[in-house]
């Protein structure tokens, strides 16, 4: 068998067998196959797609790539798609930790215009997020949780697959995203997943068909994997929290955790729920009080302190989130006339995060005043950009304008929760 003969079959637009994809994985993670040419086969599946069942079979065989954790009790896991100031995970997994839950989260780098939740975790120092199964196993007994990323024993195929994905572009590929995220949640050892589909201009899907097809295609990847799952669409069209960037996240993610009302603590209000729901059959209003009192008893707070530390990280920003570096020069961006928010462009401005920092500098970003359907007075200050030179600030300057469109009609808020997919 050739890699070669396989890139062929699939730029005919032909099925690879299950023997094929599994070569091509063995391949890929033990050096016989060039990268030049895995990046030629993915760019095959990106062109021409893959049928159900043999995106199921690579998503398999990248989860076999690597060690499959085993628990005797019951983990589950949430796992978004990704989006714009999308922080979820870090305020969910302290949330169901604190309740007794237990989440192992396998979490991945930043992916295209998306910021990625290990990135985020490096905010801290020291943090160690590469884990063996032993070490995972001390993480649960001590915190109930951990959060992980891929490693060279965990799923080592999907983090080939991730850089090469994000240095040429592969990136919004329905069997690529469902294949890279199931097989973290099948070597994860989840029993219970759910999806957070995210569907908008700061997705990779913007449009609700390809959105559900995606949830569809992963929930039946679980389903033919024996692991509970259902998907959430839910909405993109804007930031989910006000802060984008590294440095800035974190901080929004405490501010959360000790009260801080928005979009993005009513999106993890809302998953951690159904969650609950999904694992042990608490009916939706019971569960929803366990969550909001995690949250205002500040159990949740204290739980991702525990979780943190465990992990060896310096959690003194977490008591004192002013120690987060933030870029300290600032230019602001206000409205030229008085309306209502009619559209945000959430995936620029997600690009010109990752412009400045070159995704390097985590204390660059972005921070939001406005959401849709608000109402603002001309010379209002719609964003705030936090950078560190001229230079940073230079390169994405004239793309700062018309980032926020005003309309002089009434404009509704949008729904957070577009779609449920079982």
């Amino acid at each position: 068998m050739q890699i070669s003969d396989l890139i062929i079959k699939k730029n005919n637009k032909k099925r690879l067998s299950q023997d094929e994809i599994k070569f091509f994985i063995d391949g890929a993670v033990n050096g016989t196959i060039e990268q030049k040419d895995i990046v030629r086969l993915l760019k095959a599946i990106y062109d021409f797609g893959m049928t159900n069942n043999e995106t199921s079979d690579l998503a398999l065989a990248m989860c076999d790539s690597g060690e499959r954790l085993h628990f005797d009790e019951t983990i589950i896991d949430k796992h978004s798609t990704g989006g714009v100031s999308d922080s979820t995970s870090l305020i969910i997994v302290p949330i169901l930790a604190s309740l007794n839950y237990k989440i192992v989260k396998m979490s991945g780098k930043s992916l295209g215009h998306t910021g990625g939740t290990v990135d985020k975790l490096h905010v801290f120092d020291d943090i160690q997020t590469e884990k063996n199964h032993q070490q995972i196993l001390k993480l649960l007994e001590q915190t109930n949780a951990c959060m992980i990323e891929q490693s060279k024993t965990l799923v080592p195929a999907d983090k080939i697959f991730y850089t090469l994905r994000d240095e040429t572009g592969l990136v919004d590929s329905i069997p690529l995203i469902a294949s890279s995220i199931t097989s973290k949640k099948l070597a994860s050892g989840a029993d219970v997943v759910l999806f957070d589909v995210k569907c908008g201009d700061g997705a990779f899907f913007s449009d609700t068909k390809k959105a559900k097809k995606l949830a569809r295609l992963m929930t039946h990847i679980m389903k033919i994997n024996k692991v509970k799952s259902k998907a959430l669409i839910t909405d993109m069209t804007q930031p989910l929290g006000k802060n984008i960037g590294c440095n800035l996240e974190m901080v929004e993610v405490i501010e959360v955790l000790n009260g801080k009302e928005g979009r993005l603590k009513s999106l993890c209000i809302e998953l951690a729920t159904r969650l609950i729901c999904m694992t042990d059959k608490t009916k939706y209003k019971d569960a929803k009080q366990k969550v909001l009192l995690a949250l205002s008893s500040k159990l949740a707070l204290k739980k991702f302190e525990e979780i943190m530390s465990a992990q060896n990280a310096n959690i003194e920003k977490i008591v004192n989130p002013e120690l987060i570096e933030v870029a300290k020069i600032n230019h602001k961006v206000c409205a030229s006339k008085c309306g209502y928010i009619e559209k945000i462009c959430t995936k620029k401005l997600g690009q010109i995060v990752n412009i400045m920092s070159d995704k390097n500098d985590r204390n660059v970003g972005i921070k939001m005043n406005v959401e849709i359907g608000d109402f603002v007075d001309k010379n209002c200050e719609l964003f705030t950009v936090f950078y560190n030179d001229k230079v940073q600030l230079q390169k994405v300057k004239n793309e700062l304008k018309n980032l926020v469109i005003l309309s002089d009609k009434f404009v509704k808020k949008n729904k957070l929760i577009l779609r449920v997919v079982r």
